[in-house]
């Protein structure tokens, strides 16, 4: 899904298997946690410890030394594996392939293992840390589509456009059609994910109707056909997640249509793809388009030498939601439940697993995660917030954007981080990496959270089997081709008047 960051995966990483804390015949099975997570989607060094001249050295911020403050006396094993979709994880769970006391499964996954009594009811008394430091966001959001007592939040964002502003209008990415844009014809990626790809083409077929209820939301509330907030999301939701034959059919016919204006599918070739110029729009999730835009702007320190970084010709480019509406993901640790165990092992397995979801939820360590990541966490508090500062925070001399976060922070932040009540950030820019990470309320609230397909899932996957083998027919291809040769000639009149916008870097680390 939206995990992978880093452009070379060890070897050990690729087989899907790294434990963390190397087996000791010294502890007991009962003291081993095993945890099952994304590839790339955690801050290992910081968490679990490092390598040193073949040596395993534990970190004094890690999570084991955090367990041991705890439960003095105690010691724990993590055993930390990796997987590559939701679909590989639920089926290595349903077959009993592996062995997982935690998992870090996607919204709608997360669903269908709650209705299939695969995860078990959370204690929130013992979560004190997550409760404590969880964004309002996800706490109300948790509560209102109901797993708030089975799932504790991890990574969020959004989907949409990653574009070059200097080839690409930006009114053409605000909206789903700018992917169906002749315009961009082979300049453009889409994500080779079923689900992903679907909501797109939803958006684009529904297009219409997402407006209109837009438009009703804003309305003077005194007006009979008003939506408000949550009315409107609900609507845009059920639009969304639409799985019926008409939709399917329809959704269909436009995907088999942009495909002919596609450089390609893509899962994580997008952003080197965008950084090479070879494409000008990625489809993204908002993570992948951090990673992108940081690149393209600053170039890569973990890969590059400092005369190469000195050099580095920067390339900004932007970030856009569409305006009829887009999805709001979120992935989410839960428990996962095992009656092969006996009540005295189940309670230890238990109070490893809090201690871990605990540990996660601490501010300084969700910060650790961001920085290597490039997602954004679930949690709030002062470290994050001082964070997003460092990142993004007006630099003297500079002009800047006051930008309320309280709706992501309230109740989280010490009195000395608030101004006037409210959490507010000064950012040097709108539009780009920080907007990416922390949308506007506006954008948040017509954004939909994906749902689990149910037995749609099926038809869902013929539909896009079609989708991938097809051709178009003979008159279509000429028409876009005289469509696309006509608007390329409009784009290199526009981009000969328009100026060099390339800025200095401005030093940002992200791991």
């Amino acid at each position: 899904m939206k995990k992978t960051f880093a452009l070379m995966l060890t070897a050990l990483l690729c087989a899907g298997l790294f434990a963390v804390f190397p087996a000791s015949p010294a502890l007991a099975e009962d003291n081993v946690l095993y945890v099952h997570n994304w590839e790339q989607y955690i801050n290992e060094e910081y968490v679990f410890g490092k390598e040193v001249n073949g040596t395993f050295v534990e970190s004094e911020t890690g999570f084991k030394a955090y367990y041991e403050s705890l439960y003095p006396g105690e010691t724990v094993e993590v055993v930390y594996t990796n997987f590559g979709t939701n679909e590989i994880m639920y089926n290595d769970i349903r077959t009993g392939k592996g062995q997982y006391d935690l998992a870090c499964p996607s919204d709608y996954m997360i669903e269908r293992m709650k209705n299939e009594d695969m995860i078990e009811t959370l204690d929130l008394s013992r979560l004190t840390e997550y409760t404590r430091n969880v964004s309002p966001l996800f706490s109300d959001t948790f509560e209102q589509i109901g797993i708030a007592d089975y799932a504790v939040g991890y990574m969020w964002g959004t989907m949409g456009m990653v574009y070059n502003p200097e080839t690409v209008s930006a009114s053409d990415m605000s909206s789903w059609a700018g992917l169906w844009n002749a315009l961009y014809a082979n300049k453009m990626t889409i994500k080779d994910s079923v689900r992903d790809t679907y909501f797109a083409g939803v958006g684009m077929v529904y297009r219409d109707e997402l407006l209109e209820l837009r438009s009703r939301n804003e309305l003077d509330p005194a007006d009979p056909d008003y939506l408000d907030d949550e009315a409107y999301n609900a609507a845009i939701t059920e639009v969304f997640n639409r799985t019926d034959d008409e939709t399917l059919a329809k959704v269909e016919n436009a995907l088999k249509l942009q495909k002919a204006l596609l450089y390609g599918y893509e899962v994580d070739s997008g952003k080197t793809d965008m950084i090479a110029g070879k494409i000008d729009v990625n489809f993204a999730w908002s993570g992948d388009a951090v990673y992108t835009m940081d690149y393209a702007q600053y170039g890569d320190p973990d890969e590059m030498t400092e005369e190469e970084l000195e050099n580095w010709e920067a390339v900004l480019l932007n970030y856009a939601v569409p305006e009829e509406g887009s999805n709001l993901w979120f992935d989410g640790w839960v428990m996962l439940k095992n009656d092969g165990l006996t009540e005295a092992q189940r309670a230890q397995k238990q109070k490893m697993a809090y201690a871990f979801l605990n540990y996660l939820s601490l501010p300084e360590t969700a910060a650790a995660n961001m920085d290597f990541i490039g997602y954004t966490s679930a949690i709030a508090g002062d470290a994050v917030f001082d964070q997003i500062d460092d990142w993004y925070g007006v630099e003297e001399g500079d002009e800047g954007y006051t930008v309320d976060l309280t709706y992501f922070f309230d109740g989280t932040l010490s009195q000395d981080r608030l101004t006037d009540g409210r959490a507010v950030v000064t950012v040097a820019e709108l539009g780009r990496q920080f907007s990416a990470q922390y949308p506007t309320e506006d954008i948040i609230k017509r954004c939909a959270i994906m749902q689990d397909f149910g037995d749609r899932n099926q038809a869902l996957l013929d539909m896009w089997g079609r989708v991938k083998g097809s051709t178009l027919p003979a008159w279509a291809i000429i028409l876009i081709v005289v469509v696309v040769v006509a608007a390329a000639a409009a784009v290199l009149i526009v981009m000969a008047v328009k100026k060099n916008k390339h800025k200095k870097r401005r030093v940002v680390s992200r791991g």
